[in-house]
């Protein structure tokens, strides 16, 4: 059921409102600091990820832990931004509070 839960926050971050982007933010379980443009642009490369791979699992492993798992990475890596990897490693860092 927490997948489930955290596939359809992911999912909603993209189109959410603020509010819905918040209980994003919190269910993702990131203790950071609270960037609703952040948020949005690694849930993008998770978005990404989904529609190279059509796994709904890819999807949520890519955003599990606020998006600081291996999964993030390799996507990261699979859809060609591996140029931008120290920018994304700096937002999930923000976001995650590590």
């Amino acid at each position: 059921m927490k997948y489930f839960t955290l596939l359809t926050f992911v999912v909603l971050i993209a189109v959410a409102s603020a509010e819905d982007a918040r209980k994003a933010f919190e269910l993702l379980g990131c203790k950071g600091i609270y960037d609703e443009t952040k948020l949005r642009h690694v849930a993008r490369v998770c978005d990404e990820c989904y529609t190279l791979y059509r796994e709904d699992t890819v999807r949520t492993l890519c955003a599990d832990k606020c998006f600081s798992t291996t999964y993030f990475t390799g996507c990261v890596e699979s859809i060609g931004q591996t140029e931008s990897a120290g920018i994304y490693e700096k937002m999930v860092a923000e976001l995650s509070g590590r």
